[in-house]
């Protein structure tokens, strides 16, 4: 089945969107490749930005300088896998899946987002929505 023709199988409900995600996830077009590709480094700036930010906070916090470096290194580390996770090693095969997971970090803006391929997006957004509602639960207590 060729990939332009993706779309019109993605039109109905959860059960076909799920389908239509797994044949996006496999491979990706290569519009939607090439604009991946190059709205990785801003992303990867805005990521880099608000780790630095948390690490500022993390140095003009009270507290002694041991505790504000343990804070320091933690965030890092954090930040680290984080860049790791969502930049490392990005290839066609697991760009959609890439691509959802910046959207879960709210690092592509909706303008950014918009202009990628119906069927992209919906991959993207289920695999977003999927990490949004695992990182809300991995903050309860």
């Amino acid at each position: 089945m060729s990939l332009r023709k993706w779309p019109r199988y993605c039109k109905m409900g959860r059960r076909e969107s799920i389908k239509c995600a797994q044949r996006a996830m496999r491979e990706i077009i290569e519009s939607d490749w090439k604009l991946l590709r190059e709205l990785r480094a801003g992303a990867l700036e805005r990521l880099c930005r608000r780790i630095l930010i948390e690490v500022a906070a993390s140095c003009n916090a009270a507290g002694s300088s041991h505790e504000r470096f343990a804070d320091v290194f933690s965030r890092v580390k954090d930040g680290d896998a984080d860049v790791a996770v969502i930049f490392d090693d990005l290839r066609r095969s697991n760009a959609v899946r890439r691509l959802g997971l910046m959207r879960a970090h709210r690092l592509i803006t909706d303008a950014e987002f918009g202009m990628f391929t119906e069927t992209t997006r919906k991959a993207a957004s289920l695999i977003a929505d999927s990490r949004i509602v695992m990182m809300s639960e991995a903050e309860k207590p």
